[in-house]
């Protein structure tokens, strides 16, 4: 049996990327082929309701062509992965293009990342599996909301939509409530795919020996809330603390006199292998955090004083038991513990949720009767 799965596989940064392959291993292991529906996202539908098209100035193009900053250095390493390491379908270049001529599969699922998450899709219906024939089979697994409600003006057709699939799982808390309210159905949580495969899977894709360099990694997003300040002078305070070198996926202030060396041009492999082999991980990211908890690196999570919304970061680490990684911004640098824990007793309880995980995927799946 045949399994296509819609999610969001080529935006430009590793935790799309990973996620999407995450899922399509996953799959394989359980025994089912499985695709990666080749829908290029954000599209027509998105620009059209006013998500901005990121097009370079000339002289970002200039700079991109020489290679000036190591940040374009990034995009072709990530579009080589994608290419190598992801079965896909034919490319769908629009929501009509998908729904006019539908990939065929035994079974449909909507996989992981935030494609929920209005503020992003704009309530694009192939990530709710508009385009899937009516008599199919439809699951969702770890799917990502990253909201704290659904508007008034959108209730009616996400219930109709969700009302279809046979089987759904959510990546947090706020999606378990936002599904009861809108279809009345108790749903599990299950872990995003990245935290289902192991450490040992992900080793698998990194070709370098361990480094013996003890260093701290930053990896920093923005685009939830901004971190900065705040996360430069923690970073500075530990490399101070404890002398260490910094690796930092993003550029830092001169004045602040933080001695780093930027990684931002970094690839797949050497984003893990960066993980991997750290002293300590700081970061605004969840796949920071969950790359750092598959293979028990020392963390620290730098998250918003409020939270309530996006809750994926702080749910599993506080599943993990890991409250003490959680460092919400302005936390006085002395209430901060150094992100060491039981990597044990934290890698035990994440065994247990990774067989919680897998369990309810398999389940899901073999529920789906071969279609005639």
């Amino acid at each position: 049996m045949k399994v296509g799965v819609i999610t969001m596989h080529k935006v430009i940064n590793y935790g799309s990327v990973l996620q999407a392959y995450a899922t399509q291993e996953i799959v394989r292991k359980l025994g089912y082929e499985c695709e990666l529906i080749d829908y290029d996202f954000p599209n027509s539908w998105q620009f059209s309701r006013g998500v901005p098209e990121h097009k370079l100035s000339l002289k970002s193009k200039i700079s991109k062509l020489l290679h000036l900053r190591k940040a374009y250095d990034k995009e072709p390493k990530l579009k080589r992965f994608i290419h190598t390491h992801l079965l896909m379908s034919r490319e769908y270049t629009s929501v009509d293009d998908l729904q006019n001529d539908p990939p065929l599969y035994d079974i449909y699922m909507t996989g992981s990342d935030q494609v929920w998450n209005y503020n992003f899709t704009k309530s694009d219906p192939s990530f709710l599996l508009s385009f899937a024939p009516a008599d199919r089979p439809k699951i969702a697994f770890s799917s990502s909301f990253a909201v704290d409600s659904i508007p008034l003006e959108l209730r009616a057709e996400m219930k109709e939509r969700l009302s279809a699939y046979s089987s759904i799982s959510v990546r947090e808390k706020r999606g378990q409530a936002i599904i009861k309210d809108l279809i009345g159905r108790d749903v599990p949580l299950t872990l995003d795919p990245t935290l289902v495969l192991d450490r040992d899977d992900w080793d698998k894709l990194i070709k370098a020996p361990r480094s013996k360099e003890k260093y701290i990694f930053l990896y920093m997003l923005d685009y939830a809330y901004n971190p900065a300040p705040y996360i430069y002078k923690l970073v500075k305070h530990f490399q101070e603390s404890e002398g260490l070198m910094v690796y930092s996926n993003v550029e830092m202030p001169k004045s602040l006199g933080i001695h780093y060396r930027s990684v931002a041009g970094a690839g797949i492999e050497e984003f893990i292998q960066l993980v991997r082999d750290s002293s300590l991980v700081v970061t605004s990211s969840f796949h920071g955090v969950s790359f750092s908890v598959n293979f028990g690196v020392p963390l620290l999570a730098v998250v918003p004083q409020d939270a309530r919304s996006d809750t994926r970061l702080t749910s599993i680490l506080e599943k993990l038991g890991l409250n003490d990684s959680i460092i919400k911004i302005n936390t006085p640098f002395e209430n901060i513990k150094g992100g060491r824990y039981d990597e044990a007793r934290e890698q035990l309880s994440l065994s247990k949720l990774r067989n919680e995980s897998t369990d309810y995927l398999r389940k899901a799946l073999d529920a789906t009767p071969p279609k005639e």
